[in-house]
């Protein structure tokens, strides 16, 4: 059933059940530069307010936007990174109490620059992984307490083991082989025996693609992987907890289905066989957070139709979710951010978008 606007909330019609999402204040909509491909927030001034950064591949750099607090942001100050970055990754790799960027590199040499944060900027880090560096996740891979590194090698076909070290410097330990093509990255305990993971998407297009699963030894070593078969055109996951139970699981943005597959853990490193919901064109990546505040855990992707929208697939009772709702962007949006943004108990939404900007829903 078609959705009907009432002032402030969608109400949808799910056969005998009818729940309201609240929606979505119009984007605002700010210049970033060439070729934006992901965006992740954090207070990197320090001022308590989150900020934005935009990874754009074009412009070979990270671009901040300064948070007012309300909502809004400022003017783009931009970073160099080494040539065509895209994934992007927030944490404090230094242990200063500063929030640090990582950005994987798509270029032919690949790897990760990190860039620390000073206090009133950043100094640029760079280390090797493997050519065509897509995404970058942390991890605790080996024993000691810093943050390791996976990054996914599109080129090279593995996915590289980064150790930290002190004062925020990595060292590579090793490549995970992996089918041609990876791509999106997860980190969890996905086989429940409490040391961490690491799960990539083949990302081959016109078949059926898979999620691999290797599962961590807890030394930086690896096992071979177990393998899930899922849509022709998997693109990027994020790691949920959708059936009540402590085993993650995953939810998977399919770029050729238009879909987005949800794959319930069995606690051995695998999964149950994926369930499709339509998810809009084009889904790229995936957004996680309850955003109509009914304590569930809904979904956000990016939509590729014209305009750009938001798709947004609020959880129903079960294992179901409804949708997609539709929330215009700018063109052609790629990366997407949930947070709250502006201070008030609604969460909201950010999208990085190839046509140069970065967009902002505002939960109303």
């Amino acid at each position: 059933m078609a959705g009907v606007l009432v002032p402030g909330v969608l109400v949808l019609g799910l056969g005998a059940a009818t729940f309201a999402l609240a929606g979505f204040k119009p984007a605002t909509t700010y210049p970033v530069g060439a070729e934006p491909l992901d965006v992740v927030t954090g207070d990197f001034s320090g001022d308590g307010k989150l900020d934005l950064a935009i990874s754009n591949r074009g412009g070979n750099n990270i671009v901040i936007l300064r948070g007012n607090g309300n909502g809004r942001f400022g003017a783009a100050h931009a970073y160099k990174t080494s040539p065509r970055p895209l994934g992007l990754l927030v944490g404090d790799w230094n242990n200063d109490g500063r929030r640090d960027l990582a950005a994987a590199s798509q270029s032919t040499l690949g790897g990760v620059t990190i860039l620390l944060n000073n206090g009133s900027g950043f100094s640029k880090h760079t280390y090797p992984a493997g050519a065509g560096s897509s995404y970058v996740l942390a991890g605790k891979f080996t024993a000691d307490q810093r943050p390791d590194l996976a990054v996914s090698n599109l080129d090279a076909n593995t996915v590289s083991i980064l150790r930290g070290r002190a004062g925020g410097t990595f060292a590579k330990i090793g490549d995970l082989p992996t089918s041609p093509g990876p791509f999106g990255i997860a980190v969890s305990d996905f086989n429940h025996d409490g040391k961490q993971d690491v799960a990539v998407i083949d990302e081959r297009k016109n078949h059926y693609t898979k999620v691999q699963v290797f599962p961590g030894n807890g030394d930086g070593t690896f096992d071979p992987p177990l393998d899930t078969f899922v849509g022709q055109g998997a693109n990027e996951m994020a790691v949920g907890m959708f059936n009540g139970d402590s085993i993650p699981d995953l939810a998977v943005a399919d770029f050729s289905l238009d879909q987005v597959e949800i794959l319930i853990g069995n606690g051995n490193g695998g999964f149950r066989p994926p369930k499709p919901f339509p998810a809009g064109k084009n889904p790229a990546e995936i957004a996680l957070g309850d955003f109509n505040n009914d304590g569930k855990t809904d979904l956000a992707l990016t939509d590729d139709d014209t305009p750009g929208r938001v798709s947004v697939l609020p959880r129903k009772p079960g294992l179901d979710f409804g949708g997609p709702l539709k929330y215009p962007v700018d063109g052609f949006p790629y990366g997407i951010a949930a947070a709250h943004l502006n201070g008030d108990n609604k969460l909201d939404i950010a999208t990085a978008n190839f046509s140069g900007s970065a967009s902002v829903l505002l939960g109303n």
